[in-house]
């Protein structure tokens, strides 16, 4: 089965090679690695995050949502307005629809932050909410997860969270830098959007609990949120933990079978099912950027490597999975982000798509169809298939350049025809 998953993998990343005139590039999300991204089923939307230019940081505009159209393979780009937050690396953000929320994160100007802020995916108009009670620490790099209607939250990176009012005697433990009150967390909290307010959870078995860390990663599992990895102070670790949601509880690190990945953080966990998790990329305790894969077995508590080296190295990156199991990759830095001689060029704007399943026939043949045959022969296919030409032309319209002038012959569109009326293929 893995040789097969691997096969899949090979000649679907994102586009790679010379560069061409500018009046030839289609619009295209700008590189950014510590951005937050989310789904709905199909497309991977993107806001935010922090890029290199120069000698200093840049952050991407906060009045953009970038929306890759995984059908289409082409970028669109979303205006918003209301109350846009600061440049936001490193935050949370889950979906309640009609709400995206945004928490936590290091903001341009203001440091490690605590608010919630959320994107009403209607109207893309953003607005502050306003926190009733005691709020959380300031923090970045944590893990979240969306769960019966509320957000949650552990770990994290920033001020120590037992001086806020949100913290009480067995809440988790800090650790912090040896030359500044600054450190990681190991503090759940939950935050319910119909009242607006936080709450913090006491462990009742510490031993079970995994450590304070940053830029690690989480992954529900229906009920159940599996935890892998981060950095704690020097270390940056590979132990895997379970959190049993009903209950609350975790159940201490999970001691698998044969081989397992090497210690990282700014990594990416993704559900493809319910028996299988899929790890991608991260950040070597050699301070190194991972390209490998692995996936790791829940009923077998096993992890399997997938790739050892796909090419494509990625650290603080996204991933989404979709309805039809592409996992999405997208941004990240390609290379050391702590060495001062990264620069722009080592941001990725890049997608990384990994198949689970073999693509649809029909949707291979339209792709080449539209980058092939002119516009003049469209309107000898059928209906259906005309309305995805003419919908990936309005998000991607082709440059004049570039414009395919080829006309459909008979048997094409008698092959297509035919391949329509055989549904998925």
């Amino acid at each position: 089965m893995w040789s097969s998953v691997a096969l899949w993998w090979r000649g679907i990343f994102a586009r790679r090679g010379k560069k061409k005139p500018k009046m030839d590039v289609p619009l295209r999300c700008p590189r950014r690695c510590g951005h937050i991204t989310f789904t709905d089923g199909e497309n991977l939307y993107v806001w935010g995050g922090h890029c290199k230019e120069g000698n200093g940081p840049i952050d991407p505009p906060t009045d953009e949502l970038w929306v890759y159209h995984n059908k289409f393979d082409c970028w669109s780009v979303q205006k918003c307005s209301g109350d846009l937050p600061r440049g936001t690396s490193g935050g949370c953000c889950g979906v309640l629809f009609p709400y995206m929320y945004l928490f936590c994160g290091h903001c341009d100007g203001e440091g490690h932050s605590s608010t919630v802020r959320r994107l009403d995916l209607r109207d893309f108009v953003w607005h502050t909410v306003q926190v009733k009670g005691p709020v959380i620490s300031p923090r970045d790099k944590a893990a979240s997860w969306v769960y019966k209607d509320k957000l949650y939250c552990f770990g994290g990176y920033g001020p120590d969270p037992r001086l806020t009012g949100l913290f009480e005697h067995g809440q988790g433990d800090y650790a912090h830098e040896e030359w500044e009150y600054i450190g990681w967390n190991n503090q759940l909290v939950i935050f319910d959007p119909s009242t607006n307010e936080w709450s913090s959870q006491k462990y009742t078995n510490p031993h079970t609990v995994p450590s304070p860390r940053a830029a690690h990663a989480a992954v529900l599992m229906g009920d159940q949120v599996f935890l892998f990895g981060g950095r704690h102070m020097e270390c940056r670790m590979n132990d895997l933990h379970c959190l049993d949601l009903p209950s609350l509880t975790w159940q201490g690190q999970i001691r698998t079978n044969g081989p397992e990945p090497e210690g990282r953080s700014w990594h990416t966990l993704s559900r493809l099912d319910d028996d299988r998790i899929f790890l991608y990329g991260g950040f070597s305790q050699n301070e190194d950027v991972f390209d490998d894969a692995w996936l790791y077995s829940v009923s077998g508590q096993r992890w399997t490597e997938v790739v050892s080296h796909t090419g494509w190295c990625r650290g603080w990156h996204t991933a989404v999975v979709t309805n039809s199991r592409d996992v999405l990759i997208f941004g990240g830095f390609t290379m050391n982000i702590l060495s001062p001689y990264i620069g722009y060029e080592d941001i990725s704007d890049q997608i990384v798509k990994f198949q689970f399943q073999p693509s649809r026939l029909k949707d291979l043949c339209m792709q080449v169809v539209y980058g092939e045959v002119g516009l003049e022969s469209w309107d000898q296919l059928p209906k259906e298939l005309q309305q995805w030409l003419h919908a990936k032309r309005r998000l991607s319209p082709p440059s004049p350049s570039s414009s395919p002038s080829r006309a459909l012959t008979p048997n094409v569109v008698l092959g297509l025809t035919t391949l329509l009326g055989q549904g998925d293929g």
